[in-house]
């Protein structure tokens, strides 16, 4: 039990990094002019995470 829980909190801790980062790295991508290449792949890798985030925190919750 302690052991899922602990893997629980490190995905969110590391999904809360990553969704607070996001800002960052889209203006970086934007200085280096790589924006409109990968920005749908970025998209769609913050949007996963953001909803696996909220998931993970709901199961927390709820146990």
């Amino acid at each position: 039990m302690v052991k899922t829980n602990s893997i629980k909190s490190l995905t969110l801790l590391f999904n809360g990094i990553i969704i607070l980062l996001s800002p960052v790295w889209f203006i970086l991508l934007d200085y280096l002019g790589w924006l409109s290449t990968i920005s749908t792949i970025i998209m769609v890798f913050y949007t996963a995470n953001i909803v696996s985030f909220f998931i993970c925190l709901a199961v927390m919750e709820n146990q």
